[in-house]
């Protein structure tokens, strides 16, 4: 994962891809690709920490592959269980995982600094703006 967020309930692994499709094998586990082992890492370390587990892909529309895979597993819980492996006795509820799988594309973060922007109209500096973000997210 390229970046995780921890709020006092949540684990959130984002993974960021831009000119390249998601790997398709990963170094200890030539069958696993990056989306699944980001899935089996995360909901261990959500479920250690008592949080719940989101797994986000930053990409580009045109990275088709990742798009699907992406799409595969959130698609149907057996998708993953599959792909997992049995090994994982300790998730019980794979639907719950594939609800908190998304995909935000490049083109959508343009419209943060609009955002900011308008933000800035409405009396929102940047010290407030961080204190707001943080009350949304905890």
């Amino acid at each position: 994962m390229d970046l995780t967020i921890e709020t006092s309930t949540k684990l959130i692994f984002i993974e960021a891809k831009y000119k390249a499709d998601i790997s398709k094998n990963t170094a200890h586990d030539p069958n696993r690709d990056q989306i699944i082992r980001n899935i089996d890492v995360g909901t261990w370390a959500a479920k250690k920490r008592a949080k719940a587990f989101y797994f986000i892909l930053l990409t580009l529309k045109t990275n088709t592959y990742s798009i699907d895979k992406l799409n595969y597993y959130k698609s149907n819980p057996s998708n993953i269980f599959d792909a997992i492996g049995s090994y994982r006795k300790d998730i019980k509820d794979y639907v719950a995982i594939c609800e908190n799988i998304h995909a935000i594309y490049w083109d959508q973060i343009l419209t943060c600094p609009q955002s900011f922007r308008q933000a800035n109209k409405s009396d929102l500096n940047d010290t407030n703006l961080i204190d707001y973000l943080n009350d949304k997210l905890l």
